[in-house]
C-alpha cells in the first residue's frame, strides 16, 4: 500500500462510527474512526505503528466497504470481483455535424453529517489527530455518548485536553464550534 494513497470513509463507514452495527475491533474501529481524508496512509501508519499490521487491517476496511482507497490498492491488493464494464459502440457522426465530446456526469458525494453526529465525528477526529495515547481513553468514553446532552457533558474535558495539546485558542475556538453543531440539531428537533 502507498504511502502517498488518502483514504476516506464510505457513507457506511460513517454509518458505522455512529451505529456500532457491525462487530469492528477495537483496532479496526479506531483506525475507521481517524480515517478522515486529509491524512495519508503514511500518516496513519505512522499514528498506528503500534497496533498490529496497519496493512491488513486498512485491506479488511476496505472490503467491508467502510472506506475508499485508491482503485490501484484495491485491484493490486484485495481480491474483491468487480463486474465487467459496459459495452459501448460510438456511433459514426454524419459528415455534416460538428463532434461534440460527451461531458461527464457529475460525482455524487454524501452530504457531511450533522448534528450530533457531526459533532462526535469531529471530536472523534481531532481528538485523534492530535492528543496522542489521550485520544484513545477519550475515545472510548465518547464511543458512549448517544445524544447532544451527553456530548455537552463531555465537551469540557475535550477542551481541557485539547487546550494542552493545541493551545487555548483553538481549544474555545473548536468548543463554540461543537456547541453550535449540538444546538443545531437541538433547535430542528423542536
Amino acid at each position: 500500500m502507498q504511502d502517498d494513497y488518502i483514504p476516506t470513509k464510505t457513507a457506511e463507514g460513517q454509518q458505522e462510527i455512529a451505529q456500532r452495527s457491525r462487530k469492528l475491533s477495537a483496532r479496526q474501529r479506531m483506525l475507521l474512526i481517524s480515517i478522515n481524508g486529509n491524512s495519508s496512509v503514511a500518516e496513519l501508519r505512522k499514528q498506528f505503528g503500534s497496533i498490529g499490521d496497519f496493512d491488513e487491517l486498512m485491506r479488511n476496511l476496505a472490503e467491508l466497504e467502510l472506506i475508499n482507497l485508491p482503485a490501484a490498492v484495491v485491484v493490486a491488493e484485495i481480491p474483491i470481483p468487480s463486474p465487467p464494464p459496459p459495452v459501448t459502440r460510438a456511433k459514426p457522426a454524419p459528415a455534416s455535424s460538428p463532434v461534440i465530446a460527451p461531458v461527464a456526469a457529475p460525482v455524487a458525494h454524501d452530504p457531511p453529517p450533522t448534528g450530533v453526529a457531526a459533532a462526535k465525528q469531529l471530536m472523534n477526529e481531532t481528538a485523534f489527530a492530535n492528543l496522542g495515547l489521550r485520544a484513545y481513553m477519550f475515545t472510548l468514553k465518547l464511543e458512549h455518548c448517544y445524544s447532544g446532552e451527553e456530548l455537552l457533558e463531555l465537551l469540557p474535558d475535550f477542551t481541557r485536553l485539547l487546550t494542552t495539546a493545541k493551545g487555548e485558542p483553538y481549544a474555545i475556538d473548536l468548543h463554540e464550534r461543537l456547541e453550535i453543531m449540538i444546538a443545531a440539531e437541538h433547535s430542528s428537533a423542536e
